[in-house]
């Protein structure tokens, strides 16, 4: 089974009240994080946990995905899988891969983050609005 974590380090900006889209090759301090498993019922518990748990603002759901890989000099198809992206803040990639290690969900082959360096502005913020800061409003 393949195991990848790619871990986007943590970078904050400010939230500003525009529709324009926040980037331009910076960081928006929110990522996407697939994560590919065997089957639907494993997909939608990870799915309901992470947002359950308040470490990802949504998790969306694509059946029916397959992944191709190399392996031995061939290229090898593992169809059928399900991959889930699950939006949240940079700072909280590292929750999000220790929910789904903790819970020792069956069949998952891959979970990876990708930052945001770019997006819509409203969607962002909404992000920020479900997944405060760590610390945030405690003093």
């Amino acid at each position: 089974m393949r195991n990848e974590v790619a871990a986007a380090e943590s970078s904050e900006e400010s939230e500003s009240d525009t529709d324009e889209p926040r980037g331009n090759n910076s960081s928006t301090g929110y990522s996407l994080v697939y994560i590919t498993v065997s089957n639907a019922e494993a997909a939608h518990r990870i799915a309901d946990g992470l947002v359950l748990a308040s470490v990802a603002a949504c998790v969306t759901v694509l059946p029916g995905t397959t992944s191709v890989y190399k392996s031995g000099g061939q290229a090898v198809r593992m169809g059928g899988e399900v991959m889930l992206m699950a939006k949240t803040r940079t700072s909280m990639v590292g929750k999000v891969t220790e929910y789904v290690r903790a819970n020792q969900f069956p069949g998952i082959s891959d979970l990876v983050a990708v930052e945001i360096s770019t997006g819509d502005e409203q969607h962002l913020n909404w992000i920020g609005q479900l997944l405060p800061e760590e610390g945030a409003g405690e003093r």
